[in-house]
């Protein structure tokens, strides 16, 4: 009985991410990879990224201020430049997770947060897609249904990881402004649909 149990109920083990899932909303800013956005519930009521596949997720939450930060980091960010430059934002009273595919990269992120001092709230693996709330900081797993990222703004973002070193940029979206991505808006519909009526 033990075993048929075990089996039933490794699935669900394995793949439960411990999230609460819900639905795409369009109109949430979208962070790409090498990417963070800050913002504030004043702002928005959600931020998210999504491609969590071997890249890391970090969220910093500040419940005072209603302040959140979503990084998308991959293996080629500079960690020891990037993090003192997202942390400066925030105080020493915040939450901090992080979401995502890479064990290595996500153990990296953590131990360089420990070494400052920053307790890690939630640390989960094989999770693609989340979604976080401003007005209290929890994270959700979603599915992606909306691009709210229109497809050649999404491909300049892309080009610009391939030069822009290994750094994070900072989402247009954020507080107080963000980094610039030079686009042709003419391509925003490259394969002819028919978008409005």
């Amino acid at each position: 009985m033990a075993k048929l149990l075990t089996v039933l109920l490794f699935p669900l083990i394995c793949f439960a991410s411990g999230l609460e899932r819900i639905e795409d909303i369009e109109g949430i800013p979208e962070v790409a990879q090498r990417e963070y956005i800050l913002a504030d519930s004043n702002q928005y009521d959600y931020i998210q990224t999504y491609g969590l596949l071997t890249c890391v997720g970090l969220v910093i939450f500040d419940e005072e201020r209603k302040l959140g930060l979503l990084a998308h980091i991959d293996a080629q960010t500079d960690l020891d430049r990037e993090l003192p430059r997202l942390l400066k934002q925030f105080s020493k009273n915040i939450s901090v997770s992080l979401i995502g595919g890479s064990t290595d990269l996500a153990d990296s992120i953590k131990e360089d947060l420990q070494s400052r001092g920053i307790v890690i709230s939630l640390n989960l693996r094989g999770i693609e897609n989340i979604t976080i709330s401003l007005r209290d900081g929890e994270i959700f797993e979603y599915d992606e249904m909306f691009l709210t990222t229109p497809y050649a703004l999404q491909s300049a973002k892309v080009d610009r990881i391939h030069f822009g070193g290994s750094r994070l940029f900072r989402h247009m979206d954020s507080l107080g402004g963000g980094d610039y991505v030079e686009y042709n808006r003419q391509n925003e519909n490259p394969f002819g649909f028919i978008l409005n009526y």
